[in-house]
């Protein structure tokens, strides 16, 4: 990949995979059972989680718990982004920049590293709680004192959470290479696109 390729800000408007579209979908998705979860059991709703009453009486925890949802849902969002139009060319109602080719750089730089960030935070979780569910080792889990219902609402609201940066990843990978000048060449559907202008519409 040339010096040139890099600095090429990509092209816009290229068809997105359906395979690249349902991972954008599912990088929207897959984080919304969990963030549910711990917000009805930070709102008092009984979902069998042992410890929620310090959640709920400690205000610092609370702002806690609200403060990850929120990053996990504009995480999600931008993400979502990465299968949209607005994941190529700034919207035009924002004021001085609206309209601009955002480069294909960025979105993939930031789509990385929270791809890998995802992986090494969620990978030894996942890891851990196998192995204590297992019996090969012990230790805290979040189910203790669950029902069987409980235990099958936490694991609906925390499976598509561990699925969640395969998903991620696999975005990441669509946007690149969707917006790759390549892919211009090869749908004739795309356009590139050029540093200076400032595109009027993208489809995506």
């Amino acid at each position: 990949m040339g010096t040139h390729t890099l600095r090429h800000p990509g092209v816009v408007g290229a068809p997105v995979p359906r395979w690249a579209a349902v991972a954008g979908w599912a990088s929207l998705l897959l984080p919304l059972p969990s963030i549910l979860w711990r917000m009805a059991m930070l709102a008092g709703i009984d979902v069998g989680f042992r410890d929620a009453a310090s959640y709920r009486d400690s205000a610092g925890a609370a702002i806690y718990v609200v403060g990850l949802e929120s990053v996990q849902l504009l995480v999600a969002l931008l993400c979502f982004g990465l299968i949209r139009s607005w994941g190529e060319v700034l919207p035009h109602w924002l004021p001085a920049v609206g309209g601009r080719t955002i480069h294909r750089l960025i979105p993939t730089a930031a789509g990385t590293a929270g791809a890998i960030a995802l992986w090494m935070i969620l990978l030894p979780l996942a890891a851990a709680l196998m192995r204590r569910w297992m019996g090969i080792t012990d230790g805290w889990t979040p189910d203790i004192g669950m029902s069987d219902g409980e235990r099958v609402l936490l694991l609906i609201a925390y499976v598509p959470f561990f699925l969640w940066p395969a998903a991620v990843s696999a975005a990441v990978v669509g946007y690149w290479a969707r917006r790759s000048p390549r892919s211009a060449s090869l749908t004739g559907t795309a356009r590139p696109t050029d540093p200076a202008r400032r595109p009027s519409s993208a489809a995506g």
